[in-house]
């Protein structure tokens, strides 16, 4: 899959600072986006899986989507990079799941939506190996009640498609 890099670079606002965010189900291609952004434009970029908290499949087995949405990643680490980043005067790309988040709102400047079936996600992460089917389960019923509750697609500035890479909606 190939994305439109020129199109998504032309669709970012030229203030500064800027926070994109990219968001999208696992495997939806969020850090590869995130990666060919932040090269083409030359400027860092924060992948929110490194603030994910590990769990043993034993304690993710219990959690409800809900919880696993709440306790996850370390929230208050996230807002306060956020925070900082916010203060600096540079364009920051952030990708990971959940990236929309309500309270992380007035921190973003751009949200990219990447668009992809269920299917092709769980085909996806299985692919890569990195996870136990507790966990992708899990993941996947919490990926599905995150877009259900907050409808992240609806907050997009731009949707893009997982599978092929092209713009669907410039909002």
């Amino acid at each position: 899959m190939n994305f439109d890099i020129r199109t998504i670079i032309a669709s970012l606002p030229t203030k500064k600072p800027l926070i994109a965010t990219i968001d999208g189900g696992s495997g939806s291609g969020k850090s590869t986006l995130g990666k060919e952004l932040a090269t083409a434009l030359a400027v860092p970029l924060v992948s929110l899986d490194d603030f994910i908290i590990a769990a043993s499949d034993e304690i993710l087995d219990r959690r409800s989507p809900e919880q696993n949405f709440l306790e996850a990643f370390d929230r208050g680490a996230i807002a306060g990079k956020l925070k900082m980043l916010r203060d600096s005067s540079q364009t920051i790309i952030v990708e990971g799941v959940y990236s929309f988040r309500p309270e992380w709102a007035d921190l973003i400047d751009f949200r990219i939506w990447i668009e992809i079936s269920p299917a092709l996600r769980l085909e996806r992460m299985k692919v890569r190996q990195e996870n136990s089917e507790s966990q992708m389960r899990l993941w996947q019923a919490t990926e599905e009640w995150y877009i259900r509750k907050f409808r992240p697609i609806e907050q997009a500035d731009l949707v893009v498609d997982g599978s092929t890479g092209e713009i669907l909606n410039k909002c």
